[in-house]
């Protein structure tokens, strides 16, 4: 019993990315994302297109709730209070 291995030309794992297949082509050379050469033709499995998508992920940011905002710790009187720079020598333009 032999195994069939899926892959999709640039077009159809464009396609199933909401990319063209221009793209596709530009990132693979680039060694953006990973790829299949077979030939001269570019091909993508199913793992590649699940790599490329984990690699794009983007998770939010914590949020903390808990922690107040920086403008009411200093008018609450928790900063340390606020010192201006010491002024720049002069120095002699000849």
């Amino acid at each position: 019993m032999s195994e069939s291995i899926v892959s999709y030309d640039a077009e159809e794992a464009g396609r199933l990315l909401g990319r063209s297949a221009n793209w596709m082509k530009t990132q693979a050379r680039a060694g953006k994302i990973p790829y299949t050469q077979v030939g001269r033709e570019k091909r993508w499995t199913p793992q590649h297109i699940a790599e490329i998508l984990r690699a794009g992920e983007r998770r939010p940011r914590a949020v903390l709730a808990a922690r107040t905002p920086a403008r009411r710790r200093a008018a609450a009187g928790d900063a340390a209070p606020l010192r201006s720079r010491p002024q720049r020598r002069k120095t002699d333009a000849a």
